[in-house]
């Protein structure tokens, strides 16, 4: 066998060991990418299935956070199955953190004495949540403050 052809045959083997190596690469990426969705997934699960209790305690930053969270772990998932609400649900959430905000900020404008009774109403607001109960709770904290006057 002539030098010309052992070369030649050397190099096509580099090359096929080459295109091997970088297709390895190509499917190491694509396993860690996995692996980093579905622990994102995992994450928005606890999350998703955590919210209620976060949301119970009442501390504002907390929803912040966790409703960020969500938020986050949603666009990192993309379309899997399992979150196919979630964006709804999201939404939904974030307009009841709004609405907790917005209360958040009457008791506050309304001073000290109307905390303790604004914080009772908040928490049943919080704890029903239902869109029609806005009325009754909005009647509740003018009469709680027509009280306190």
């Amino acid at each position: 066998m002539s030098a010309a052809a052992t070369v030649s045959g050397a190099a096509y083997a580099t090359a096929g060991n080459v295109a091997l190596i970088v297709e390895l690469e190509r499917v190491e990426n694509r396993m860690e990418a996995a692996c980093s969705t579905l622990k994102e997934a995992t994450e928005l699960s606890v999350h998703f299935a955590q919210v209620e209790a976060v949301f119970a305690k009442l501390d504002l930053q907390r929803i912040a956070a966790t409703l960020d969270s969500i938020r986050q772990g949603l666009a990192l998932v993309g379309d899997v199955p399992e979150f196919k609400g979630g964006a709804a649900r999201l939404g939904a959430l974030e307009g009841r953190f709004n609405q907790n905000i917005d209360l958040a900020s009457l008791y506050v404008a309304a001073g000290m004495p109307m905390l303790q009774a604004g914080m009772r109403i908040w928490t049943q607001r919080t704890e029903s949540h239902q869109v029609g109960n806005s009325r009754v709770t909005e009647d509740a904290i003018r009469a709680s403050q027509k009280r306190n006057r």
